[in-house]
């Protein structure tokens, strides 16, 4: 026969292994696999969202800012590559455009409107982490600037 104390310890084990699965399942599900990156800094350069977080459809303002001591090239009006969780580009740098030369302590702003340009037809993203990284310089450099941030529903 089976004591009652035995009984007693067998069901708080069962309660407390329950209770750390929910918290641990708690913490999984509202972790993001990449840590959210407001801004970006190299040799002077600055890559930067003005925030990590945005609501589905709402518009995303990335800058490029040149704090350096040299003009910096870059291979078009709109420098930047945007990319989901998996990769994937969702809005192409180097649209059609002339070069852009951006002086010391000048910046350039574009705004992207959630928008995937690569899909067909031309569809509003998911919710989800995506990276906006700065595309080609003209002049070498080691710079690979990137930004990540997260769309919300």
């Amino acid at each position: 026969m089976v004591s009652k104390k035995f009984l007693f310890a067998l069901l708080l084990c069962f309660i407390v292994l329950v209770g750390a699965i929910g918290v641990y399942a708690y913490i999984v599900s509202n972790q993001t696999s990449v840590e959210l990156v407001r801004m970006d800094v190299s040799n002077g350069l600055i890559l930067e969202v003005d925030k990590t977080v945005y609501e589905l459809g709402e518009n995303v303002t990335i800058t490029f800012t040149n704090n350096s001591t040299k003009t910096v090239g870059l291979s078009s009006p709109w420098p930047f590559i945007i990319r989901n969780s998996e990769g994937r580009m969702v809005a192409p740098g180097a649209v059609a455009g002339k070069a852009v030369y951006l002086f010391p302590g000048k910046s350039l702003t574009r705004v992207w409107n959630q928008m995937d340009h690569l899909s067909i037809p031309t569809a509003m993203v998911p919710t989800g982490i995506y990276t906006a990284e700065l595309y080609k310089l003209l002049v070498p450099t080691e710079a690979e600037l990137s930004v990540s941030f997260k769309i919300v529903s």
